[in-house]
């Protein structure tokens, strides 16, 4: 993805399959230091609604999303059961974290700086508040807030109307 200039949202669909990500392979010595995939992309939203998995070390570009500074919001769905290690470490730009599972994630080694467990909004389902609090890694965050995972407000079903077409409903 290097040099993909007008990638701003990426949505890795939901699933139960781990998706098997490539890397930045790295030829010269000293190494890159790190460079994910979308290391110069200018991503603002990530949604990640299955698990990953990459290789991490110097010399693969660690984590797709390192060091990526332009990374704003992270939107991590229920079917991710485990983040690898430093998939978010130095995304510099990051501001907000939403988690839409009821049980919190598994993560790997290495994935906040002591800034982001600082200074990011870490979202998470109704009800949901008292287990994240206490989940490793996740308790880390000073600011933990609940929020309405369905998306779904204010619906006033008296005015729902349904009709029956040729094509459906």
């Amino acid at each position: 993805f290097e040099g993909c200039t007008s990638l701003t949202d990426l949505c890795v669909e939901d699933g139960i399959r781990t998706l098997q990500l490539g890397y930045k392979y790295s030829t010269t010595y000293p190494y890159i230091g790190g460079q994910g995939l979308f290391y110069d992309c200018p991503l603002k939203t990530l949604y990640l609604g299955r698990n990953l998995s990459y290789k991490t070390d110097s010399k693969y570009g660690y984590s797709p999303f390192y060091k990526n500074g332009t990374l704003t919001a992270i939107i991590i769905g229920n079917s991710v059961t485990s983040i690898g290690n430093s998939a978010f470490k130095w995304c510099t730009g990051l501001t907000r974290v939403y988690l839409l599972g009821e049980n919190p994630p598994a993560v790997g080694e290495e994935n906040f700086t002591t800034e982001q467990y600082l200074n990011l909004q870490l979202y998470v389902p109704k009800g949901t508040l008292g287990i994240y609090q206490v989940a490793e890694t996740w308790k880390e965050f000073l600011d933990i807030q609940e929020f309405d995972a369905t998306g779904i407000k204010n619906v006033d079903s008296d005015a729902l109307v349904f009709k029956y077409t040729n094509n459906g409903i």
